[in-house]
């Protein structure tokens, strides 16, 4: 009761003192509290920013990709090597197209330049000075190197050429550059291969025609005894 009684006794000038003393009080930590309440409202703010820049970022990227994916699937593809024809038994230059687009303004770099024992002057040629027009999905542009024999019996001659192609990319209109190491040095193998194989060959067709020919010999002095 007593407590009751006091509280009723203070004045209204005491109560609006102590409130004003209470806040005053309070105040700091109300500002801190606005503080703090405004530092965590600007980080989740950066938070929700940071993710839609991540968002966006991979959405980018993802499309990117895809669109990098459609170029090369659509992209003119140049490869260049030498091939050796069976029946002729020469060596091929070809370049060729294996992609699925046009190549066009392919120009090649060849270090060191071609060279063939047949004195062909390559360096000269339309398509190593002005390069080669176009070509197609599929399309290829060859020219005779040299003999198989010839060439691999001349150790003045290069085994290995280094090429850079370049051409424009007909899916997107950029400038493609690729680098090509070609070596000679395989063939050369089977060039031994195949001469070691043919010089069996002669020298089994020469024994049979020995023993066909003692056969033969054999035979017509068998007829004379019958007779």
């Amino acid at each position: 009761m007593f407590n009751l009684t006091h509280i009723y006794a203070i004045s209204w000038g005491n109560w609006w003192n102590s409130m004003l003393s209470f806040i005053s009080q309070v105040s700091p930590l109300i500002q801190l509290l606005s503080t703090l309440a405004i530092l965590a409202y600007v980080v989740l703010t950066w938070r929700i920013a940071r993710g839609t820049m991540k968002s966006a970022t991979v959405s980018e990227k993802m499309l990117s990709e895809m669109e990098s994916s459609r170029v090369q699937q659509t992209s003119a593809d140049i490869v260049v090597y030498f091939d050796i024809d069976p029946v002729r038994w020469v060596i091929n230059f070809i370049v060729r197209n294996i992609g699925r687009s046009i190549a066009r303004q392919v120009k090649l770099e060849i270090d060191p330049p071609l060279r063939s024992s047949i004195k062909r002057d390559f360096t000269s040629a339309s398509w190593a000075t002005k390069g080669i027009g176009s070509l197609h999905p599929d399309g290829q542009f060859s020219t005779m190197l040299d003999f198989v024999r010839e060439y691999f019996h001349n150790d003045e001659l290069p085994r290995r050429y280094f090429v850079k192609a370049s051409y424009i990319n007909g899916a997107n209109g950029e400038r493609v550059e690729s680098t090509y190491d070609l070596d000679l040095g395989p063939y050369e193998n089977v060039l031994a291969l195949k001469e070691t194989g043919m010089t069996d060959l002669v020298r089994q067709l020469r024994d049979i025609t020995g023993h066909l020919r003692s056969l033969s010999q054999s035979m017509q002095s068998l007829a004379k005894k019958v007779k």
